[in-house]
């Protein structure tokens, strides 16, 4: 009976505190941010192409003001300068009748993208020295060519020109062209995209 009794305050005390809710203990919740990232684009881009000479650029910079002889110019062909003179000679050579004949060729060659300035702005065109003063090509810009800067000669003849050049007379023609007619100025322009670029990303936060 004893037995009995003990049995039945233990299953009562087990019932009655697992009845009892617990005490919760209220814990403070902590939020850590996380640091942003802050990106900024570069301020400047340049890249730099060689261009034609208009007459469009030439009046812009006029207008703006601009020296055109500080202009850094190129030629966009490789011309080649020729001039020839023949020999014919005849005379006596150790009792023998010599009859010589031959032609002497002095050349001159002015690669493409040869950098050269201008000397000289004149109403039709400009003359460009690609080596020592006084010695220059005049690039015309008229009615035959009223949009580029083009190689200028006389006496044309299937694609060559003569040209005054150094104190005589040279034939000039297109090493990489139909027509001595077809070399241009051209220039070498550097495009500048300019501004900041900031970019703010959020870096959210998490629960700690």
């Amino acid at each position: 009976m004893q037995k009995t009794k003990l049995y039945i305050t233990i299953l009562f005390s087990t019932l009655f505190f697992s009845c009892v809710p617990s005490r919760q203990v209220d814990v403070p919740i902590k939020f850590q941010p996380i640091q942003p990232r802050i990106e900024t684009a570069p301020k400047q881009v340049e890249t730099d192409v060689m261009i034609p000479f208009t007459r469009e650029l030439y009046n812009r910079l006029r207008a703006a003001n601009q020296d055109i002889r500080k202009l850094q110019f190129f030629v966009d062909q490789t011309i080649i300068l020729s001039r020839g003179t023949s020999q014919d000679k005849l005379y006596i050579d150790q009792g023998k009748l010599v009859n010589q004949s031959g032609m002497n060729e002095n050349k001159i060659e002015l690669p493409a993208l040869t950098p050269g300035v201008v000397e000289l702005i004149e109403p039709d065109g400009m003359r460009v020295s690609f080596e020592s003063a006084n010695n220059n090509i005049k690039f015309i810009n008229n009615k035959y060519s009223p949009e580029f800067f083009i190689f200028s000669g006389n006496n044309w003849e299937n694609g060559t020109a003569e040209i005054d050049y150094k104190g005589t007379t040279y034939r000039a023609s297109c090493a990489t062209c139909s027509s001595v007619a077809e070399a241009k100025l051209v220039v070498r322009q550097k495009d500048i995209m300019a501004g900041d670029t900031k970019s703010y990303i959020i870096g959210g936060r998490t629960i700690h």
